[in-house]
């Protein structure tokens, strides 16, 4: 069976996917050495000889067992070895490892932005491929209150407990406003998850999605602000 390492667009673990068929092979080898060999499939050739082939594969992904379909770029000299192993559940590939040039349906991007700190922005980026992945809610909110406690020490937060710093952002005029309520309402139901193990699925997708405006409010616009004032003083 061939086996390629990556990471699902639909539950976005990072367990490959087992390749169940391919066809379609387009060589970069010519197309006289491509005749020569027999193949059983449509090919498609280049005039001149290189080093690698492209396969479209359609497979499955190892962990949610959920479909996608492949565009390998493979070295010319393990095509052989690639298909034989497509084709041959007991066979294992031991060739180079194919790259994957594309996919469908797409691979899932999270959400970021330069202007967040590269502690919050990881933090995030690990709660969205939560959400993804279907993780246990209260895991999901218990990774949002960490997100927002990352927030309030990037903002210079004082105070013990998250409350306390949340509150003081607040009597500073950092987070005034629906920004306080959205920052109060992650801490809250943060507290939920990691107290009582509570939460269910929408909770965790809403909670989420309060982060990003959270992190939006917070660093993108005050950055997209900045940006607008000194292109107006350079044009000016």
């Amino acid at each position: 069976m061939l086996h390629i390492p990556g990471v699902c667009p639909h539950c976005a673990r990072e367990c490959g996917f087992d390749i169940l068929c391919a066809d379609y092979y387009s060589s970069q080898k010519t197309i006289a050495e491509l005749r020569k060999n027999q193949w059983s499939c449509p090919v498609f050739g280049m005039e001149e000889s290189k080093n690698m082939a492209t396969v479209y594969c359609g497979g499955v992904c190892a962990e949610c067992h959920k479909p996608v379909m492949l565009c390998l770029e493979v070295d010319n000299a393990n095509l052989k070895h690639l298909r034989e192993c497509v084709r041959d559940p007991e066979k294992r590939y031991n060739g180079n490892t194919p790259k994957i040039a594309s996919m469908a349906p797409p691979p899932r991007q999270a959400w970021t932005h330069p202007s967040l700190p590269p502690e919050v922005g990881r933090a995030f980026s690990d709660l969205q491929r939560m959400v993804w992945s279907e993780t246990t809610p209260a895991f999901i909110l218990i990774g949002a209150r960490t997100v927002l406690e990352k927030v309030c020490s990037e903002l210079g937060a004082n105070g013990k407990t998250l409350f306390e710093r949340v509150k003081d952002l607040r009597e500073k005029g950092i987070l005034a406003g629906v920004l306080y309520e959205w920052a109060s309402e992650i801490r809250r139901w943060g507290n939920a998850g990691t107290h009582n193990f509570e939460g269910s699925k929408e909770d965790a997708e809403d909670l989420t999605e309060f982060t990003k405006l959270l992190l939006q409010y917070a660093f993108e616009l005050p950055a997209r602000v900045k940006e607008a004032r000194e292109k107006r003083k350079v044009s000016g």
